[in-house]
C-alpha cells in the first residue's frame, strides 16, 4: 500500500511537472515575438546614449566658446577697436613727424595700395 501511495504521488508530481513545462512553453511562445522588439529597444537605447554623449561634448565645446567670446561684450570690443585705431593714428603721426615719406608707405600698406 505504501508503494501504491508513493506511485500515485510520483504520478501527480510528473503531471505537475508536465503541466509546468507546458505552461512555460506556452509563455515562451507568447513572449518569443517580443524578442525583436527588445533587440530594437536595446539598439535605440544605445543610440540615445551616444546622442547624450555627443550633446554633452557639444555643450562642453559651446561653453568653452562662450567663455572665450563672452569674455568681451560688444561695447567692450568696440572700445578696444577704437583704442587700437587711436594708437595706430598716433604711431602714424609720429612717423610723419620723423619721416614724412614713411607715413605714406605705412598708409598705402594699411589701405592695400601699392
Amino acid at each position: 500500500m505504501h508503494f501504491l501511495k508513493k506511485q500515485k504521488q510520483t504520478k501527480k508530481e510528473i503531471l505537475c511537472v508536465c503541466d509546468l513545462k507546458h505552461a512555460i512553453k506556452a509563455k515562451m511562445d507568447e513572449l518569443r515575438p517580443l524578442i525583436p522588439v527588445l533587440e530594437e529597444y536595446k539598439a535605440d537605447a544605445k543610440l540615445v546614449l551616444q546622442f547624450k554623449e555627443e550633446v554633452q561634448n557639444l555643450t562642453a565645446v559651446l561653453n568653452e566658446l562662450q567663455e572665450e567670446i563672452g569674455a568681451y561684450d560688444y561695447d567692450e570690443l568696440q572700445s578696444r577697436v577704437s583704442n587700437l585705431e587711436e594708437r595706430l593714428r598716433a604711431c602714424m603721426q609720429k612717423l610723419a613727424v620723423l619721416e614724412p615719406r614713411k607715413e605714406s608707405v605705412v598708409m598705402r600698406a594699411l589701405v592695400g595700395v601699392t
